[in-house]
């Protein structure tokens, strides 16, 4: 079969679908169609980057618009999850509902978990503090700054041995840290500055 036979030009309307754009009507329909496609289409790619100009801050009401354009970023939650913790009085439920949704959108990260974990701590549940940095430390074991902050709360509950096996874990890995042996078991937190604590 050639292309100049009327049996090919047959089968290839079969498989075409063409629109009679003879009319005005059906012109514009189309036209319109591929305004609103196109429009689609474009915001699907620049609300990555209108997301990231308006999340560059730290202030709520960028975040918050950041996180309408971009709803699956996690670390815009995040942000905004630390936005709400330190505000004057701190939003708690705000940034652990931020804090669950980076989880939830990023489920093997584990530093949403260790946020989850030091906002739990400073509410005073203990259960779930201790469930989230066991999750983190779970998920990243080799993580410094998580098994740090596992042994500030270890600690803090009075769990010693179980401190200090996480202190054991982060000079071996970070021998820069060694400066803060001296003070870790009398005072943690003085040496959280020379110590590179993430915050």
């Amino acid at each position: 079969m050639t292309l100049d036979s009327p049996n090919a030009y047959n089968a290839v309307d079969q498989r075409l679908v063409l629109l009679p754009l003879e009319s005005r009507v059906s012109r514009g329909v189309v036209f319109v169609l591929t305004l609103v496609i196109a429009g689609w289409l474009a915001i699907q790619v620049a609300s990555p980057a209108i997301a990231w100009y308006d999340g560059r801050g730290d202030k709520i009401p960028g975040l918050e618009r950041a996180i309408a354009w971009d709803p699956r970023n996690a670390e815009l939650h995040i942000r905004l999850g630390h936005a709400y913790a330190d505000r004057v009085p701190a939003d708690i439920e705000r940034a652990r509902a931020q804090y669950d949704e980076a989880v939830r959108l990023r489920p093997t990260d584990a530093y949403p978990r260790l946020l989850q974990a030091l906002l739990s701590e400073k509410q005073g549940d203990r259960a779930a503090a201790r469930s989230a940095i066991d999750g983190a430390v779970q998920l990243d074991p080799h993580n410094v700054s998580i098994r740090w902050e596992a042994a500030l709360l270890a600690l803090g509950w009075g769990e010693r041995a179980t401190g200090l096996d996480h202190f054991k874990y982060v000079l071996g890995v970070d021998p820069a840290q060694r400066g803060c042996r001296a003070t870790s078991t009398a005072s943690p937190t003085s040496c959280w500055p020379r110590c590179g604590r993430r915050t």
